[in-house]
């Protein structure tokens, strides 16, 4: 009944569209299947590739056509649930009480309707298909061990059909990492413990015939993903590849190894599958009563649940990126029966209401997002809908791309159009070496909104489309898909755009440094528009460049020279620290064609010994326009990816230069709360030279907002001066090796032409 009432009820709510990178790369697998090309990516999933190329054969599209395995599987994994929770309650000996007969079935519908398991069973990836198949692996394993227990060693008919279900349970181990590699560590701890029972009756032949099922079940899936890979020496090189993608770019706790990493893991491990922190407090309180109730009263059972999952939860862990909630997938089972062991500790009526509220509390959570899933196609599939939209529209800009959203362009089988290559790291520049040999032109961008190599392109170039997000009520559920979102920009006529080498932002300066490119090696280039009416009506330029001498203090002062088609426009002496520039270019000869110029920085040391140069702030405006940047007192920018954020700490007094030709100013400063790291509330004042226009204390998160009169502001000569009372040094504060003094971490910086009086 279980099992028919799941399958119903997910049936009619399949994938509507590919949704995670991994889902592109298995419907091009399904196009041409290629571990070596990720086609899908190694191991190679050959068996969910077979279950997905018979359903298309069967008329599904390619999304659907993997999305329908999983209602299947999840609900077969029914039985296989219900025979591992009676072999854990067999562990002791036969037990006739309805407690011990209720828990299996109860904890089966509770696993079975866990908002994860629930949710993940319409999604066009092989997690729920390859756990059930590790699940009846577990039980046939379990069976037999249990069965080994109940019977005397010399009762060898009891031996004979116990080893038949080692070997069937091993074979089922082998094909089970057809589907999902990480399967293994689900099933190869239960296959030891099995065979080590054996030990002392007949281990040799349990020992060989496991063996040798589990080998010919490995071989099943390992021959056609050789012979499709062109070899061992291929797949062994794409499997290396894949890894050391994994290693380098997966944030896992045994790279990090803090405790808040692991706390944020065992989060994303116990809580969020659950879709509701209280849901999860309650199972997981239920779950640790159930713990010290088999510890206290069925240690056999309890050894057998551990092996079952420990070993995987403890490899989830340390070598998983943990936000990608469905990796925590096969912890789900052991959950739902410890909280319903714990629940029986209070009788069966206990076990049948408090289990019974569990499990419609989980799908009250499940079902709607499930719903809501099935008909919101993902982000980037509703980005590729539009785009092809647009194409029959007559629209024909050519396309770039993050690298995230390469698999879902070349999976997704429609018309996108002319597409820049996306080289990873440096999408940008395809963009730039477009408008370098063809000119300006209307571009298309699909954007990875926690990437920042766009700030290398005029900002007032672009337009955003539209944006692409998940709904709120699935993050939890899809958390750690990828691509997770994105924007659709349109570029046209920018009046500025860079290459390689600048450090506008924490991902572009770790691109220059990797790449090698900075001012002092070989001068950094980009493009600027000769010719730009500005507001007032008249033509010319202003330039703001800014940055940092890397050096330490008494290192060597810094000559930073700035060219515009091979003019000197401008020549800076750059001490150690933060400088910063904004000056007007001059005029531009009449001989001089429309188009871009050349723009080049270079920087070399002030004597002899080293020189290090990073260019942090660019801008180009027409002169009549507001441009402003960060002077002495703020620090280098910063960015967190995972949430999408930048900031830029200060100190106790942080500088901006501001050009504004003969108009009032609105200033406004958004930040964290100093409360995070002082103890009382800190005073901050801004200044326009000895004018203070405002003063406040910081309790919480804060947005500032002040005016900025122009007859003042030219009086101080363009300066507007942050101050605040209070700051602190990391490294006197904790092992870090931060030794910055800071005051406020502030989110953003705008200041625009005021309106209305």
């Amino acid at each position: 009944m279980l099992a028919t009432v799941f399958l119903a009820a997910h049936l009619p709510f399949l994938a509507p569209a590919l949704e995670d990178v991994d889902s592109a790369n298995f419907v091009l697998g399904l196009r041409d299947f290629n571990p070596v090309l990720h086609q899908p990516h190694p191991p190679g999933y050959p068996f969910f590739i077979a279950l997905g190329k018979l359903a298309q054969a069967a008329g599904l599209a390619p999304a659907r056509a993997l999305a329908v395995w999983g209602p299947i599987f999840g609900a077969l994994a029914a039985f296989a649930l219900a025979a591992i929770f009676r072999a854990i309650e067999a562990a002791d000996g036969p037990c006739n009480s309805g407690v011990a007969r209720s828990r299996p079935l109860w904890a089966t519908t509770l696993a079975l309707a866990c908002p994860l398991y629930w949710f993940t069973a319409v999604r066009p990836m092989s997690d729920v298909p390859g756990l059930a198949v590790a699940l009846v692996a577990q039980a046939l394993l379990a069976t037999a061990w249990w069965r080994l227990r109940a019977v005397p060693g010399t009762d060898r008919a009891a031996l004979v059909a116990s080893g038949r279900l080692i070997v069937l349970g091993a074979l089922t181990a082998g094909l089970a990492m057809g589907l999902r590699a990480q399967t293994l560590w689900l099933t190869g701890p239960a296959l030891l413990l099995v065979v080590a029972y054996r030990i002392g009756r007949d281990p040799a032949g349990a020992l060989l015939g496991a063996t040798t099922a589990f080998g010919i079940g490995t071989l099943l899936w390992t021959v056609p993903v050789l012979s499709a890979s062109g070899g061992l020496r291929a797949y062994v090189a794409a499997i290396g590849s894949q890894a050391a993608e994994d290693i380098s770019g997966v944030d896992m706790l045994v790279r990090t190894r803090t405790l808040p990493a692991l706390l944020d893991g065992l989060l994303h491990t116990f809580v969020t599958p659950w879709d509701s922190t209280v849901l999860a407090l309650v199972v997981i309180a239920w779950g640790m009563v159930g713990v010290v109730a088999m510890f206290r009263r069925s240690r056999p059972g309890l050894l057998l649940l551990t092996t079952l999952v420990l070993p995987y939860g403890l490899f989830h862990i340390a070598f998983q990126e943990t936000i990608t909630t469905r990796y925590a997938l096969p912890l789900m089972p052991a959950m739902s029966y410890l909280a319903v062991r714990g629940l029986s500790v209070a009788g069966r009526r206990a076990v049948t209401v408090g289990a019974a509220v569990l499990v419609a509390w989980a799908v009250g959570r499940a079902a709607p997002a499930t719903v809501l899933y099935a008909r919101t196609p993902s982000p980037v599939a509703q980005a590729l809908a539009d785009l092809q939209a647009a194409r029959r529209q007559g629209a024909d800009p050519p396309l770039g791309m993050h690298f995230a959203f390469v698999r879902a362009a070349q999976a997704n089988g429609g018309e996108i159009g002319p597409r820049l290559a996306s080289p990873v790291g440096h999408e940008w520049l395809e963009v730039v070496r477009l408008w370098l040999r063809d000119g300006a032109r209307t571009v298309w961008f699909l954007a990875d909104p926690a990437r920042t190599d766009l700030a290398l392109i005029d900002p007032r170039s672009r337009t955003l489309r539209r944006s692409y997000r998940w709904s709120y009520r699935l993050s939890s559920l899809v958390s750690g898909v990828r691509p997770t979102s994105l924007d659709w920009w349109e570029f046209e006529t920018p009046g500025w755009f860079l290459a390689e080498g600048w450090a506008l932002t924490p991902e572009t300066a770790g691109v220059a440094r990797r790449d090698g490119r900075s001012p002092v090696r070989m001068p950094i280039a980009g493009y600027l528009l000769r010719r730009r009416p500005d507001s007032s009506g008249g033509e010319g330029q202003v330039m703001l460049i800014g940055g940092r001498n890397l050096l330490p203090d008494g290192g060597n002062n810094a000559r930073v020279r700035v060219t515009v088609d091979g003019r000197e426009v401008k020549r800076l002496e750059v001490p150690a620290g933060s400088f910063l520039a904004l000056f007007r270019l001059p005029p531009v000869p009449d001989e001089t064609p429309d188009g871009y110029a050349a723009l080049e920085i270079a920087a070399s040391a002030d004597g002899a010994g080293p020189a290090d140069v990073a260019i942090e702030q660019f801008d180009v405006r027409p002169a009549g326009e507001v441009v402003w940047g960060f002077d002495r007192g703020w620090h280098e920018p910063e960015f967190d990816p995972s949430k999408g954020r930048m900031w830029r700490w200060m100190g106790d007094r942080a500088d901006t230069i501001v050009h504004a030709p003969g108009r009032d100013l609105t200033l406004t400063m958004a930040g964290e709360s100093p409360l995070r790291y002082f103890s009382r509330a800190p005073t901050v004042v801004i200044r326009v030279g000895r004018r203070e226009l405002l003063r406040d204390r910081l309790t919480d998160d804060f947005t500032l907002t002040t005016r900025i009169p122009h007859d003042v502001l030219a009086a101080a000569g363009g300066r507007v001066t942050v101050e605040t009372d209070q700051t602190f040094v990391p490294a006197e504060r904790s092992q870090s090796a931060d030794r910055r003094r800071l005051g406020l971490r502030v989110w953003s910086v705008t200041i625009s032409e005021a309106t209305g009086p």
